[in-house]
Order: structure tokens, then C-alpha cells, then sequence
């Protein structure tokens, strides 16, 4: 075997893009032909059909619940962990812009809840409050979006980001909704953000036949095709979905027009004034979603009121409020987050099907060194890690003893040490 190595110092943040830059150009090189396409260009999540997947090309099913962060636990050390317990595999992140007495929300509070959310093995989902009822209001949302220091904690995180853009924008059906997505998700992929990008329905997140019938054209006009629409599902009184025959319409359709359809929030009942009368099928919804591989996000983890999942004093996994509300979505029905959330190995580790192996060169020891992966908390003492990819810019599950003497071609190795810059090392392997 013989091992030829280039080093790569790159005194900034080491994206997929670059990396899948150099693997095209030392693939060309070494054996004359192009690679084959990677699964994802950017290494962030992406869509195909109706479907979500990891960087690594594996189906993700949202399960998870939504949590009410950015005034009462901007951080995430309460909701985060114990959310995390039921196995959830998303938290679809309460934030806003600003607000009395702290008009600016700094992008440091951003990076931190994002970073505690992943490191919690759950895909952060941040989304903006300030336009929830106010189509006039997503100007706003996108200004703090594209600000210089919050894009560049979403560029940060966004190989494991999912981003809604605002929360329920517009109080009815809104006239221009596709012109104006369109124009927005333009904007976004304009400015190197290449992750999922979630779409709320129009008229407080209610109207399902907006995203299932206008989703495909904003769709269509996104580059990176890598769109996700979510309905809300309340207020049966007035529109009839919570019912069990509104709740399999949005759903059959969604399906028919090929999109990714998430169920962005639900809870047990449109109100608490009167809960039964405005009772939600929920327990309906969840077993549908599951039969038809739809995600769900509940409203909500920890609050005061009749939609809670636990309690506000306790708001500790088994604190259970609202029978059979809370226990029930979270963990013992059938169709709940505990018994359907699936994390993927990436979500679980950050690598694609488990802990990273580096094979030794020969003449150097000739021993296997198993490495872990970078956001393994419990390697962060250790003076080097490292991730591997292929020549198609993903991510390498582990290869080590006898698989690995069949291994050849190019693999790159980003090698992080503490006090140094990173680097990216070719590694090609000809046997």
C-alpha cells in the first residue's frame, strides 16, 4: 500500500464545500475522472421528494416537541436535557429579534442554545416569533436572519440546522405568499445558508391547503430545492382541523404533492377555556403521521398552561402535566416521541454509521487508531480529533480491522487539535 498525503491549512471555519472541492480536484487528478455526485453538495440536511435525511443520505423522521427558550431559558439547560430524555430527535426552538427591555437579542445568545440543543443529540430548529399574526413583520424576521453577526452563527451550525423562518406569518390567506417566499429563501441561499428552511402556513400557521397547494412553486424556484412546510394544527372549532377528517386531508394531499409536511405544533385543544370543545385528535394525528412517515413537533415542553408536557416549577422529564396530554405525547402512547423518534448516527455522533477509524500508514506503527468524532463531548480533553470524508464530500462510517485492508482511493482527514487551526489532510490510499 502506498500512501500519498497533502496537507491543507485553512485559517477559517472548514466547510463541506471546500472539503468537496478538494476531493473533486484530487480525484481529477489522480485517476482522470469526475467523482460521483455527492448526496448532499453543502453537507447540511437536505430534502428529496417528502423526505428529510442527514448529510449522511439517512431518512430522518421529525419527533419533538417545541420549547419556549428564548425569554425563560435562553440557553436551554432546563428544557434541552430532559426534552432530550424522551429520545426526540428536534426541538423547534422559541426566539425572537428583541423585545422590552432588551431590543437586540445578541448572536451570541443564538450560537449558545443552538450549540446546547445539538449537543443534546437534537436538531436545533430556531424560529422567529415577531411576525406570528403579521405578514408585514417577515421583513423584519429576515433583517435579523441576514445581520452580519447572527449569519454567521447560522452559517456556523447549519451542517445541523433546520431554519423557520417565522413563526405563523399573516393573519388570513395571504395574497402574494409564493412571491414573497420565493423572494426570501433567495435571499437566505444568497447569503451561503444551504440548509432546510421551514415555511409556516399563512393565516396563524392554520391554512394546510397554503403550503400542500403553494409549497411546490416556492419549491420549485429554490435552488437548493431544500424546502420543508409546516401547518399548525388548531382551532377545530372554526376550520375543522384537529378533526380526524381534516387531519388525514392535509396529510393524503401532502403526500400527493410530493413535499416535506411537518406538523410544526399541535396540542390537546385549541383553547383551555373550553378544552373538549375545541379538543384536538391528537392522538389521531400522531398515529397517522407515524403509519405515513410525517413529522410532528408538540406544543409544548415545559409552560403553565393547558398545553404543557411537564410543569413549569418541576419542567423535569416525568414531571407529566395535563392527563393524558403530556405523558401520552411524550412517552406512552404508541405513536408518541419515546416510542417512534429515531436519532440517525450523525445526530447521535456526527459521523455517518458510527465512531470514525483512522488506519495508521504502514512503517508507522502499523497499529488501527480509533478517533472520536468532533462534538463527542467526552473526547473534548483530548489533544486531537479528527472527521473523515470520501471523495464525495460525506462523512466515513468507520472503517477498521478487516474491512479496512480493502479500502482504497481518496479520503480526507480534518484534523482539529486544541490551540491550532484545523486542517484537511488527502489521503490517498492505492493498493
Amino acid at each position: 500500500m502506498r500512501i500519498d498525503e497533502i496537507t491543507l491549512t485553512y485559517y477559517k471555519e472548514i466547510t463541506m464545500p471546500l472539503i468537496r472541492s478538494i476531493a473533486i480536484i484530487l480525484l481529477a487528478a489522480t485517476f482522470g475522472v469526475p467523482p460521483c455526485p455527492a448526496q448532499n453538495d453543502y453537507g447540511t440536511f437536505y430534502v428529496e421528494g417528502r423526505y428529510l435525511y442527514d448529510p449522511c443520505g439517512t431518512r430522518v423522521i421529525i419527533r419533538g416537541a417545541n420549547a419556549m427558550i428564548v425569554f425563560w431559558d435562553r440557553g436551554g439547560e432546563k428544557n434541552y436535557p430532559e426534552l432530550a430524555k424522551t429520545g426526540a430527535n428536534c426541538c423547534r426552538i422559541f426566539w425572537k429579534t428583541g423585545h422590552d427591555p432588551e431590543p437586540v437579542i445578541p448572536a451570541a445568545d443564538l450560537d449558545e442554545t443552538l450549540t446546547n440543543c445539538w449537543e443534546n443529540k437534537m436538531i436545533p430548529m430556531p424560529s422567529l416569533w415577531d411576525a406570528t399574526g403579521k405578514w408585514e413583520n417577515l421583513d423584519t424576521c429576515m433583517d435579523y436572519w441576514l445581520r452580519d453577526d447572527v449569519l454567521a452563527v447560522l452559517r456556523k451550525h447549519q451542517q445541523h440546522l433546520l431554519l423557520n423562518i417565522a413563526n405563523e406569518a399573516g393573519n388570513t390567506v395571504m395574497e402574494g405568499y409564493v412571491d414573497k417566499y420565493v423572494s426570501l429563501v433567495k435571499k437566505l441561499r444568497d447569503a451561503g445558508l444551504h440548509c432546510p428552511i421551514v415555511i409556516d402556513a399563512d393565516r396563524w400557521g392554520r391554512e394546510w391547503q397554503t403550503v400542500v397547494n403553494k409549497g411546490p412553486p416556492i419549491l420549485e424556484q429554490d435552488p437548493d430545492k431544500n424546502l420543508i412546510f409546516s401547518w399548525h394544527n388548531w382551532d377545530p372549532y372554526h376550520y375543522r382541523n384537529g378533526t380526524k377528517a381534516g387531519i388525514k386531508e392535509a396529510v393524503d394531499q401532502s403526500i400527493e404533492n410530493n413535499i416535506c409536511f411537518i406538523f410544526g405544533e399541535f396540542g390537546p385543544s385549541e383553547g383551555c377555556g373550553n378544552p373538549e370543545g375545541k379538543r384536538i385528535e391528537w392522538e389521531y394525528m400522531i398515529e397517522y403521521a407515524d403509519k405515513n412517515d410525517i413529522g410532528w413537533l408538540a406544543w409544548v415542553w415545559r409552560w403553565r398552561d393547558c398545553h404543557a408536557v411537564v410543569t413549569m416549577d418541576n419542567d423535569a422529564y416525568g414531571s407529566w402535566t395535563n392527563e393524558p396530554w403530556g405523558e401520552g405525547v411524550a412517552v406512552t402512547n404508541p405513536h408518541s416521541i419515546q416510542n417512534t423518534a429515531k436519532r440517525t448516527p450523525y445526530i447521535e455522533n456526527g459521523v455517518c454509521g458510527g465512531s470514525v477509524g483512522v488506519r495508521a500508514p504502514e512503517g508507522q506503527g502499523g497499529a488501527e487508531k480509533t478517533v472520536p468524532p468532533l462534538n463527542d463531548a467526552a473526547a473534548a480533553g483530548r489533544e486531537s480529533m479528527f472527521r473523515v470524508f470520501d471523495i464525495q464530500g460525506r462523512l466515513v462510517p468507520a472503517f477498521h480491522g478487516a474491512n479496512s485492508h480493502s479500502l482504497a482511493g481518496i479520503f480526507l482527514v480534518r484534523t482539529e487539535s486544541r490551540g491550532t487551526m484545523p486542517s484537511v489532510k488527502a489521503r490517498a490510499l492505492i493498493r
